[in-house]
Parts: C-alpha cells; structure tokens; sequence
C-alpha cells in the first residue's frame, strides 16, 4: 500500500533545513560554506527583492541571522518562500558553483513540485531533478549526510501522480489551523488540549460501554 509523503515535511521541513545547517556548519577550502559575512550580504540583498503578491517575506528577513547560524525557527511557509523565490538569487556568488548548480536542481524542482497545476511533463521533470539532486549529495556531502527524507524524494511522484496537485494534501492549512487553535485560551488551557482532553473523556467511555 502506497502511503503519501507529506511535501510540506519532506521538502521544507527537512532537506531544505538541513542544507541550510549544513552550508553553516561545514567547513571548505577553510572557509565555511556560508559565512556570517554572506549572511549579512543575503540580508542586505533580500530587502530589494520584490515578491508577488501574497509573499511575504519580512519575517524570514529577520529570522536570516537569528541563532547560531541563522534562519532559527522558520516556519514551513517560510521555507518554501526561501526555496522557490529567494535563494536562487540570495545563495549566487556565495556558494562555490558546484554546491550552487546542485541546489537548484532541489530549487526548480520544488517551483515545479509547489505551482497549483502541473503537468505530466512537470512531474517528470521534478522527479528527475529531485533524483539528480539526490544522486549527487554523496559526491559533494558525503554519505553520512544522506537522509531518509532524501529517499522519499524519489516518491514524491507518485503522490503527485496519483492525488494531484501537492495543493490537494499537503498539511500547509492543517498546520496553520492547528496553530490558531492553539491560540484560543479557555479557563486557562488552551481549547487545543480542551479539545483533546474531552475526545479522550469520550473514548474512554465508549469503550467502558
């Protein structure tokens, strides 16, 4: 039985996080990967890009140099504004040309993976990059750094093929309404944990009768 990869946790959540710690933390030619002073030129260079309608990238902005190595606590949206609109532009010149060409295999498969329609054609195209993506992090990273979430890369397809568009069940909304749930306080616990604690009285009861 063929179980649906989340691409909001596969993609966003996970390879695109991990990049990021890695370049920060890896150390070539004897310079990191990407340096605080490439950072503070991302900041710089992020506040003129111009974002279509619906982007919003001020609080990723400021979240670019929060943490020890920046980008702490992104949200997932967050994420996929940095890997579909900003990072092709923000990483040129900073990363060295082969780590830069393989992340936009990562990059344009995503922009193809994340449109609201997609073709046959399209879906190939992302699976074949997203394959090549994979391939290749063992060359450049080494094993260790390949993870579970890059294998289910390569099944990303057949969810797409299957149940369409990522837009259809991706966990985007769930998450997001997850999070105003959360927000709503009632006689000093949150509805969230009210709500759970009352399915439990529920269960529990059903199952005594």
């Amino acid at each position: 039985m063929f179980t649906v990869v989340d691409p909001m946790h596969n993609l966003y959540l996970s390879s695109a996080k991990k990049m990021m710690m890695i370049w920060r933390t890896t150390i070539k030619n004897r310079r990191l990967m990407l340096t605080n002073d490439d950072m503070k030129k991302m900041v710089a260079e992020a506040r003129n890009i111009q974002l279509p309608v619906g982007y919003d990238s001020s609080s990723l902005i400021r979240k670019m140099t929060t943490g020890e190595i920046g980008f702490s606590h992104l949200k997932a949206d967050e994420w996929k504004v940095w890997v579909t609109s900003m990072s092709k532009v923000l990483l040129l010149g900073k990363l060295d040309r082969q780590y830069y060409q393989h992340w936009l295999k990562f990059v344009d498969a995503n922009i193809l993976i994340a449109s609201p329609s997609i073709t046959t054609e399209d879906v190939e195209e992302a699976h074949r990059l997203l394959i090549s993506f994979c391939s290749e992090m063992e060359g450049l990273y080494g094993a260790k750094i390949i993870s579970l979430n890059m294998h289910l890369h390569a099944h990303l397809k057949e969810g797409i093929v299957n149940y369409g568009p990522v837009y259809g069940y991706w966990v985007f909304n769930f998450e997001r309404y997850n999070g105003d749930i959360k927000n709503f306080n009632t006689n000093l616990v949150t509805i969230y944990e009210s709500s759970m604690f009352r399915q439990a009285a529920l269960d529990i009861h059903h199952c005594q009768n």
